[in-house]
């Protein structure tokens, strides 16, 4: 994997744009200024919109709709079941929500490519819960 940029997919769990409209931009923002070198896409699963619904946001968001059944996590299946057999062209799936800037995020800090490769492909999961 280290000759090639890291494949970075993000569900991005959200429920409709009132709070936190602008999640989708600040994601990209902070991939573009910690993990430049990772070749990143984002599919946003809108929980506040029904399973038929999608929407392209650009070459690299899309947009969905979830059911919010279990809230984030219905979400984050949606997205799964969404990618069917493509995940396997990703090296990590992140599961984030909307609110992921809130509070306590200085672990956002810490995310970086040689950390990212070291959990690529392995049976592990990183994240702050």
């Amino acid at each position: 994997m280290s000759g090639r940029p890291l494949r970075v997919l993000t569900l991005l769990a959200r429920h409709g744009i009132e709070k936190y409209y602008d999640a989708p931009e600040r994601l990209q923002e902070l991939y573009a200024r910690q993990l430049h070198n990772i070749d990143h896409k984002i599919i946003i699963v809108d929980n506040a919109q029904t399973n038929a619904w999608s929407s392209a946001h650009s070459a690299s968001t899309t947009a969905i709709g979830g059911d919010n059944s279990s809230w984030e996590l219905s979400a984050w299946d949606r997205g799964l079941e969404h990618l069917g057999t493509s995940i396997k062209n990703w090296d990590l799936i992140g599961l984030v929500t909307s609110a992921f800037q809130q509070s306590h995020t200085a672990y956002l800090d810490r995310l970086s490519e040689p950390l990212l490769r070291q959990v690529a492909g392995r049976a592990r999961a990183l994240g702050h819960i």
